[in-house]
């Protein structure tokens, strides 16, 4: 996906490509998510998720919970 940045700077500026479970790690799955598809499709379905925590914080604020 165009604009889409899934690589992270790690030892000594180094830069690596994040794998599909982290990324799905940072999207509040848990480790026994089982990933059934190829690693690009897995990329695709991950910017698509919303993390539950953050919408759950979003609805409180707005006050519609």
């Amino acid at each position: 996906m165009p604009g889409v940045d899934n690589y992270v700077t790690h030892n000594k500026g180094k830069i690596r490509k994040l794998t599909p479970r982290e990324c799905l790690r940072l999207m509040g799955f848990r480790d026994n998510f089982k990933i059934a598809v190829s690693d690009t499709q897995m990329y695709r379905q991950a910017v698509e998720y919303i993390v539950v925590d953050v919408l759950i914080a979003l609805v409180k604020t707005n006050g519609y919970y």
